[in-house]
């Protein structure tokens, strides 16, 4: 829904083929809430949610063979905790922890 030009409420977009490339919820024109993104092919590739316009709490993101490609939290829109890395196979190539954004290990 748009209100004065703002977007407001659950949001669907789509690829030109009519399948949905992204439902979003936004709040005032800020993304606010569950966040899922889809390949064209309707395979999930982006999950993940905002808050306020900020990224939070557990993303994943998937290969487009739907294999997962990556785990992070997010806390105020900076990583927060740990991020996985997996190739496209499936494998787990690295793991790296965050602190307000900030790589510490």
């Amino acid at each position: 829904m748009i209100i004065d030009s703002v977007p407001h409420g659950r949001q669907e977009d789509h690829y030109p083929d009519g399948q949905v490339s992204r439902i979003a919820t936004f709040n005032n024109g800020k993304l606010n809430g569950p966040l899922k993104c889809y390949f064209e092919n309707g395979q999930l590739w982006v999950e993940g949610y905002y808050k306020d316009g900020k990224k939070e709490n557990d993303w994943k993101i998937w290969h487009d063979n739907g294999k997962l490609s990556d785990e992070m939290t997010f806390k105020n829109d900076e990583l927060e905790g740990s991020s996985r890395r997996y190739d496209p196979d499936g494998q787990l190539m690295w793991t790296e922890i965050y602190k307000n954004g900030v790589k510490i290990k």
